[in-house]
């Protein structure tokens, strides 16, 4: 719960504020900033392994709180708020299409909640797969994103960010129905390539679509 808690909240915010950080700058190009993080996750999977054989699962535990430390400094780049708003205007309703938008994103996440605590358990009990081919996928799933997420935000600037978002949930429950009917391992990889466009659509275009419906003052 404490570990939800700081991380979920914590992510939230980050993403706003750089949303925010980039439109103070004119800039649109948060599909590449996310893109770091793909490009992070991967590295550190790959490199998982070989840090588990020098200090066991306690040395990644410690690894992985240290690497949060070491972030919080980089904060400082990020505004110190959203808007400029005065905190009498702060009770402003929202609109009825967030209230839609969030209980799709409920179902959303509870659906691939799923996925991300078990797909890889999955794989190796029901598919047979050995696990260091688990960690292969996992970082071809992350290494896939890297170059949607770049090319992203070129598309968005065409594409209606509702279809984009509508494009990709439909991409990622196409990708999970055939995860679940796959009979070996010979297509987990192909699928985890095409993982990468889809889910980029979706984790770009949802943040970018509930900064623009909603008022400054209730982001984040």
């Amino acid at each position: 719960v404490f570990r939800n808690t700081t991380d979920i909240t914590g992510g939230t915010l980050v993403t706003q504020l750089t949303i925010t950080w980039l439109e103070q700058r004119g800039r649109g190009i948060f599909g590449r900033v996310r893109s770091w993080g793909s490009v992070g996750w991967s590295v550190m999977t790959m490199l998982s392994g070989w840090f588990l054989s020098i200090g066991g699962y306690p040395f990644l535990f410690i690894l992985a709180g240290v690497n949060s430390l070491i972030a919080v400094p980089l904060a400082r780049v990020l505004p110190e708020r959203i808007t400029d708003e005065k905190p009498a205007d702060s009770n402003t309703p929202r609109q009825i299409g967030f209230y839609v938008l969030g209980i799709f994103i409920f179902f959303y996440a509870a659906g691939t909640s799923a996925y991300s605590g078990f797909a890889f358990v999955y794989m190796k009990e029901d598919l047979g797969v050995d696990p260091g081919f688990v960690g292969v996928a996992v970082s071809v799933a992350a290494i896939a994103e890297v170059i949607p997420m770049i090319m992203i935000d070129y598309l968005l600037k065409r594409l209606n960010l509702r279809i984009a978002l509508s494009i990709g949930a439909v991409g990622m429950a196409g990708f999970l129905i055939v995860l679940a009917t796959l009979q070996g391992s010979a297509l987990i990889l192909p699928l985890m390539l095409a993982r990468g466009s889809v889910f980029a659509l979706y984790s770009i275009s949802l943040p970018l679509l509930i900064a623009q419906v909603s008022h400054p003052t209730n982001l984040a």
